[in-house]
């Protein structure tokens, strides 16, 4: 029986097809391979030099290890035995960038290293040094103000005493903070330690309290001065503290006597106007009736006017509100 020649010829040509198909498909293999590696290549080359100077060995073995790897792609391009799936290749490659994210870990670009921190600390020990001088000279400062018997040396000295010795009313903070920005600051622990709303409170000065002049009466009220009342006395009538605290300062007001500031506790100050024979200095600690002076005594008469005051927290208080004057 005879075939056709075009019949007879047809297998080869199908041969040859999947023949070309194979070899397509394994030149873009490899060119696929050259590329990755090409990319590996690049990527290497192009790390900052600073990495590459802290950890020059393992430069050289990573560099080996992709020469390695590269030839042996290359060779196993031109081999006939079965070829490697792309991706295989890829996760065989190294990978350097896992050692970026560890400090210290000894490979390519690997962390920190001491010598990277070493600006950052010599700054901060710069700023230590700097600091350490500026509190010796503040401790100095102070120390030496202490020594002193001057005036402003004694001013100075009371407000570092205070600074240190009364405790600050976070209330009155509250109070102000709630006035000129509606609502206490959550963001401070001790503020939202209560749920209600700060609020003023003015109460009555605990016993013992006395009277800052015997059988006076008020001739001039807190509603006409807005920061203190009048109280009309005997002239050279004893002028006593309403409670136990510190002189906090004398004022010498030429043509009606001397003015008397006490700091008391919980954020109060009382003040005596129009006082003579002064029988306190400033830092003295004075029990409750205790006399600090007199009414002073004007052109002879036989009345005197003795000007009392009160503050709580920094605000002037009707002191009518705490004493009960008859």
């Amino acid at each position: 029986m005879n075939v056709p020649a075009h019949a007879a010829d047809q297998p080869k040509r199908v041969g040859e097809t999947v023949m070309n198909i194979k070899d397509g498909v394994k030149q873009r293999r490899q060119e696929r391979m050259k590329q990755i590696s090409q990319q590996q290549s690049a990527a290497l080359a192009d790390r900052p030099v600073k990495s590459k100077a802290s950890n020059p060995s393992a430069d050289i073995e990573l560099g080996g290890l992709q020469e390695d790897l590269g030839s042996g792609i290359l060779s196993f391009a031109g081999d006939s035995r079965p070829e490697l799936d792309p991706e295989e290749v890829w996760h065989l490659q190294p990978k350097p960038w896992q050692g970026w994210s560890q400090p210290n870990s000894g490979t390519q670009g690997g962390g920190s290293n001491f010598r990277d921190e070493e600006p950052n600390w010599r700054m901060t020990r710069r700023d230590i040094k700097w600091k350490l001088a500026a509190s010796a000279l503040i401790f100095a400062a102070v120390w030496g103000m202490f020594r002193l018997d001057m005036p402003w040396a004694k001013e100075g000295q009371r407000l570092v005493t205070d600074a240190l010795t009364e405790e600050m009313n976070f209330t009155a903070v509250a109070v102000w903070y709630n006035d000129h920005f509606a609502g206490s600051p959550a963001f401070i622990p001790i503020f939202g330690e209560q749920e209600q709303t700060a609020q003023r409170v003015v109460g009555a000065i605990k016993p013992p309290a006395y009277m800052p002049v015997e059988s006076g009466r008020i001739v001039r009220t807190f509603a006409e001065l807005h920061d203190g009342i009048e109280i009309a006395a005997a002239s050279g009538a004893v002028v006593r503290n309403i409670d136990t605290g510190r002189v906090l300062e004398l004022v010498k007001e030429p043509g009606s006597g001397t003015t008397v500031i006490l700091q008391h506790a919980n954020g109060r100050q009382t003040i005596y106007g129009k006082v003579d024979a002064i029988s306190v200095q400033p830092d003295d600690w004075v029990e409750a009736g205790t006399e600090i002076g007199k009414v002073a005594v004007h052109d002879g008469t036989e009345t005197g006017l003795l000007f009392f005051a009160m503050k709580d927290q920094g605000r002037f208080i009707n002191p009518t509100d705490v004493i009960a004057f008859d």
